[in-house]
């Protein structure tokens, strides 16, 4: 979570997160009474569309011809702030910033908007106290900015400062409800403290704002596995694939639920197409014999096909053990030889080590155990054994 959070804070310096504004031209500069007379708007305009435009270089020129000529007006120096910003010059964009600060603003919501961004810089830059304090000033220049709930809210999230960050995000959502993240970030809040119902009626809030966000999916889902509501998680997890079928990690998740749903065939479903979606190379010079194991060496991307026979109604067990003082995550499947999925595991065995158990065969003839990683460590010897009774 904290790289997340850290990226987002990254994205909301550059942004500006959940201001609509953002999405509109460069304003022209206002005045206060009593202020000088602007000198050549015209220029002022000109760097405006260069910004918008996304010519950093050319708005910057512009500005600062402005500035010349606007020496007391923070609005220059706060949009060639910005343009520094653009360029990703973080030490030229905090200068002007702070010289924007130092001078007559139009608004404290202008305010705001100025210590928002420096702040975003100051906590790109790790200068996390800085960009608290300037968080915090900006507040007291407008405190019914969701923006700056937000970026402070994603700070204490990164500190693990949990009700701190509440109390951000829960402003963030009467001020702005129909802002998204803020549902996705209060969920994780609510998750980390415990509370699952409320971490729940979030990420339904947030599918309603973005019904096709498979993100929103997943996370609702694991929170509906906290609450062992398996049907309820399978039915996101169903959603998550229908939206982006090529989540190699959700059928790993998904053939968990499938298993603790009583759902066998779909369970090895699942987790063959994780082993797909890992698949790099096979190897399938090992046998199975009853009473006799063999040690295969794991690592990312192998997958083991291991051929034995059986007869109909004969009951096996298949482990896939990997040494005590290694972190290995084997996962075992179950085909005959059609290929159809019969049975898998991924940590019934203990640890994280895998276990088929009293698995009834259903024909003569041919099986083959899979033998491959999970989502834990790929790498070390696994020994796998089969025993067979009847």
């Amino acid at each position: 979570m904290k790289k997340w959070v850290s990226a987002a804070l990254l994205i909301v310096a550059i942004s500006g997160s959940t201001r609509a504004q953002d999405a509109q031209p460069t304003p022209a500069p206002q005045q206060d009474q009593g202020t000088p007379i602007i000198i050549s708007p015209d220029v002022f305009d000109r760097a405006a569309s260069a910004y918008d435009a996304g010519d950093y270089e050319q708005a910057i020129v512009d500005y600062s011809l402005f500035i010349l000529l606007n020496p007391t007006f923070s609005q220059g120096y706060y949009w060639r702030g910005m343009s520094y910003i653009g360029l990703e010059d973080y030490d030229s964009a905090v200068a002007d910033l702070s010289r924007a600060l130092q001078l007559p603003s139009p608004s404290p919501e202008f305010t705001a908007e100025i210590y928002a961004n420096r702040s975003a810089i100051y906590a790109q830059q790790e200068q996390i106290d800085l960009a608290l304090a300037d968080l915090d000033a900006g507040l007291l220049a407008n405190d019914e900015s969701p923006d700056l709930h937000y970026r402070r809210g994603l700070i204490y999230v990164n500190q693990e400062r949990n009700e701190a960050a509440l109390a951000d995000l829960n402003a963030v959502v009467e001020l702005a409800p129909n802002f998204p993240n803020a549902y996705s970030v209060r969920g994780y809040v609510h998750q980390q403290l415990g509370d699952l119902d409320s971490a729940a009626a979030d990420y339904t809030r947030l599918i309603a704002l973005t019904p096709d966000d498979p993100i929103a999916y997943r996370d609702r889902a694991a929170i509906y596995i906290q609450m062992e509501d398996y049907a309820a998680a399978l039915a996101d997890y169903n959603e998550v694939i229908t939206l982006r079928p090529n989540s190699a990690g959700v059928y790993l998740s998904r053939g968990y639920v499938h298993s603790q749903l009583g759902n066998q065939v779909e369970a090895a479903a699942d987790y063959l197409e994780w082993i797909r979606f890992q698949q790099t190379s096979i190897n399938d010079e090992y046998a199975l014999r009853p009473g006799e194991s063999q040690v295969v060496q794991m690592e990312l991307g192998l997958v083991y096909v291991m051929l034995f026979e059986g007869r109909a109604n004969q009951t096996i067990t298949v482990t896939a053990s990997a040494r005590p003082d290694q972190n290995t995550d084997p996962l075992l499947v179950v085909l005959d030889m059609e290929g159809n999925t019969l049975v898998a595991d991924d940590d019934s065995g203990g640890n994280l080590d895998a276990r088929i158990s009293d698995f009834t065969l259903p024909a003569d003839g041919v099986y083959a155990a899979v033998v491959s990683h999970a989502g834990g460590g790929v790498d070390g010897a696994v020994r796998v054994l089969l025993e067979v009774n009847g």
